[in-house]
């Protein structure tokens, strides 16, 4: 669609600044000022270990994303050793970067005595949030696109027909995902495993349907996609969690 945004030239080079990787770090920003907000309101939540903890996760969701992507698109690595070590190379997979964020955070917060549960209720708004940004990204970059439909399709120059722009149908969705887990985090506060648990069912159902509607090249195990497994054990740990009696 529009994939480099503007070039600008430095030192004599010309280097491109890409559409996906604005909107990531425009996506990245707005979560981490979400959460940074959300701490003012539940004041059982540091700032200065939020803070830690959303750097922490931020660094192992970006190189979780991209390790994720190498395994699950071997053909298009060249060199395995550069691209492991260069976490900010091109191609990523959401649900990489969200189970090594929520792992490198878990620990992160366990090392500083910090209650999980807590932080990640806090946060799990605005994760949603970000990843909402982020897909508007993946649009303008051509990726992640859906079935072709001359009704319903967009048409991509680089892949010559229309298709279902599913990363918009992901945008808004996961919008209002956020909307929806702000309301339920009112009402249950924070600390129960509730709005994580919300969280995580609502995403992993969304994006397990979403999934029907993508047309790019991905693994299929027993009739699914790679992500579709994922989003059915993200739909069972959120219901342990919702379920899950905490006093």
């Amino acid at each position: 669609m529009h994939p480099i945004l503007f070039s600008v030239h430095i030192f004599g080079r010309e280097i491109a600044i890409y559409s996906y990787g604005v909107l990531a770090a425009i996506g990245i920003a707005l979560g981490w000022y979400c959460a940074l907000l959300s701490a003012r309101r539940y004041k059982e939540v540091s700032p200065d270990i939020l803070e830690g903890f959303l750097f922490v996760s931020i660094l192992a969701g970006i190189a979780g994303s991209h390790w994720l992507y190498m395994l699950q698109y071997p053909y298009e690595v060249d060199n395995w050793m550069k691209e492991f070590l260069w976490i900010f190379g091109s191609g990523r997979v959401w649900y990489g970067g969200l189970f090594s964020a929520l792992l490198a955070g878990g620990l992160y917060l366990k090392v500083k005595g910090q209650s999980l549960l807590r932080f990640f209720d806090l946060v799990s708004p605005c994760i949603a949030l970000a990843h909402s940004v982020g897909r508007i990204g993946c649009f303008f970059n051509g990726c992640c696109y859906g079935l072709p439909s001359d009704r319903l399709g967009i048409y991509l120059p680089a892949l010559g027909q229309k298709l279902i722009p599913t990363q918009l149908i992901s945008s808004v969705g996961l919008l209002i995902i956020f909307l929806i887990l702000l309301v339920v985090r009112r009402r249950y506060g924070i600390g129960k495993g509730k709005i994580v648990g919300f969280y995580m069912l609502l995403y992993g159902l969304f994006r397990f349907g979403v999934e029907f509607l993508r047309y790019d090249l991905v693994p299929t195990y027993m009739g699914l996609r790679f992500s579709q497994w994922l989003s059915l054990g993200l739909v069972t740990c959120g219901i342990i969690l919702l379920l899950w009696k905490r006093e």
